[in-house]
């Protein structure tokens, strides 16, 4: 029997926030089942002249690989119309990042946690 993964999750929002935020958390429950969450916190935009970032920490559990769940996370943040033409820090309607990966951090499969 293969053990459940825990997967750390930072959600961002500045663009129709409160919707992105909660649409993303219905998201993650709809494809890994239970999530926990913190509360839902207020960060100025980094990088670049914005609106204000609504941000939360999300925390899953998975039996998918990390390049599994980024895909699973970055098909949400797709469909709630995340546009990655723009530069790096712009607007966004949403952001999901892997924090951590099981006792994972930093990097991780090639991939940057």
């Amino acid at each position: 029997m293969t053990s459940l993964i825990q997967v750390t999750l930072s959600l961002g929002s500045n663009i129709d926030r409160f919707k992105h935020i909660n649409a993303a958390l219905t998201a993650l429950e709809n494809e890994f089942g239970e999530v926990i969450s913190s509360p839902i916190y207020e960060s100025e935009a980094v990088g670049f002249d914005g609106s204000a970032f609504l941000n939360s920490i999300a925390i899953i559990y998975t039996q998918k690989s990390l390049t599994n769940v980024i895909s699973v996370l970055k098909n949400i943040e797709d469909r709630h119309g995340r546009d990655r033409t723009g530069p790096k820090f712009s607007p966004r309607t949403l952001d999901i990042d892997v924090v951590t990966y099981g006792g994972f951090h930093g990097n991780h499969e090639g991939i940057e946690l």
